[in-house]
């Protein structure tokens, strides 16, 4: 089926097969898939509207595949190494940084962009290993904290080096100080926006 910027075409199958391959007389004629979603949403550009252009597409499918490349590189060898996912270390490299290593779960949960739910799955394995507590507060019984336990930060300052190894050979070292820049310039513009609807949201 053809996507495109997360919608998609329902009778794209009809004239492109499965896998994006155009269908004639019983054959099957390979195109590239992105090729073939393009030719499809063509069809449906008056019907649906605006889609994104070429630049835009671009973009956002670049955020979207080199994100999974990275973040999948970069677990697969946090897992090989340590046994711990990227999930994991963002808990222990985010209670690292707070006054005395522990923070409200709602806050963390925000702080990852988790529900409160998927917090709570999320520490089960690291309070199973010692490396993660849960305390009540002592300023108000009700409220949970999670803290990095003694344990916790000795495991996080041993695996830190893969970790930035990992940053360095997949992402910094691919782009020169002034991509970086930018980058980072973009990224800030996108935060922006984010608050800008939560602000009025």
């Amino acid at each position: 089926m053809g996507y495109r910027a997360g919608l998609n075409v329902p009778d794209a199958r009809v004239e492109f097969g499965e896998r994006g391959h155009r269908v004639s007389q019983g054959r099957t004629n390979k195109m590239d898939t992105c090729d073939c979603n393009l030719l499809v949403v063509e069809r449906y550009n008056r019907s649906v509207g605006d889609w994104l252009d070429e630049e835009e597409m671009a973009a956002w499918r670049g955020l979207v595949d080199v994100s999974a490349a990275v973040m999948g590189a970069l677990e697969a060898e946090l897992v090989a190494h340590h046994g711990i996912t990227t999930g994991d270390y963002g808990v222990l490299a985010r209670l690292s940084e707070a006054e005395n290593s522990r923070m409200r779960m709602c806050d963390l949960a925000s702080a990852l962009h988790l529900s409160p739910s998927g917090l709570t799955r999320r520490l089960d394995g690291l309070v199973r290993r010692h490396i993660v507590t849960r305390e009540p507060s002592a300023d108000d019984r009700r409220v949970m904290l999670a803290v990095l336990t003694a344990e916790g930060r000795a495991f996080l300052e041993q695996i830190a080096p893969l970790h930035l190894d990992c940053v360095r050979r997949y992402f910094i070292s691919q782009l020169s100080r002034t991509q970086l820049r930018n980058l980072s310039s973009a990224f800030r513009s996108i935060e922006r926006g984010f608050m800008s609807i939560d602000s009025h949201g």
